[in-house]
């Protein structure tokens, strides 16, 4: 994660240096605003990721405050390279799991569940199954939909590097060649939306079919 503002801007700059003087700071960050009202209508969808160490013997842990809804869930063995989709089931679901499941460990967890605090509508805890007794680096990726802040103010607002680089960044360059050199313009374009849909497979993806349907 990092500042969508700066993030794309300085991303951008790497790739056509020799448009700065063309293309201050204001007029690139007047085009990420541009790409973003676009972006945000296509992928419908406000993306947002958590990461978080597994610790020792915990089968649950705190979501960010912002959640809407979780999308998807990751397991990474090593905390760097993400492998494994988790299923998500209910609590009822895991009864009919193991009648032990709060007792149960293993190696790689393969389920969760999401609990939100009594009174409440909003998701506050993930539950993760089995649990892992004695970690070493392992991580959990929480892919999810967030509140959505102030379309005016972007200043303030971070994004994944992944969805910069793949939708953000090519978008602004198709815009920046627009009047210079349309075909280049229609290139970046297509790439932009090649890579809109695998980031919308990726954040769509739901795994949340009951494990007995």
């Amino acid at each position: 994660m990092s500042a969508l503002i700066s993030g794309v801007t300085s991303k951008v700059r790497a790739l056509v240096p020799d448009h700065e003087a063309r293309w201050d700071d204001a007029a690139v960050q007047s085009l990420i605003h541009l790409a973003d009202l676009a972006i945000r209508e296509e992928g419908q969808i406000e993306w947002a990721t958590h990461e978080f160490d597994m610790i020792d013997g915990a089968y649950y842990y705190s979501l960010p405050t912002d959640v809407i809804e979780v999308r998807s869930v990751e397991f990474s063995r090593d905390g760097l390279v993400y492998e494994d989709w988790l299923k998500c089931v209910s609590l009822r679901d895991m009864d009919e799991i193991s009648l032990t499941w709060q007792d149960d460990a293993g190696s790689t967890p393969t389920y969760f569940s999401l609990l939100s605090t009594p009174g409440t509508a909003t998701y506050s805890k993930i539950m993760i199954y089995p649990k892992i007794l004695s970690t070493s680096g392992q991580k959990i990726r929480v892919n999810y939909v967030k509140c959505r802040t102030s379309e005016s103010d972007l200043s303030g607002q971070s994004l994944p590097d992944e969805v910069q680089d793949q939708v953000y960044v090519p978008y602004v360059l198709s815009l920046m060649q627009q009047h210079r050199d349309p075909a280049l313009a229609k290139q970046y374009m297509d790439i932009y939306r090649d890579n809109m849909r695998r980031v919308r497979a990726r954040y769509l993806h739901r795994p949340t079919e009951s494990v007995h349907g």
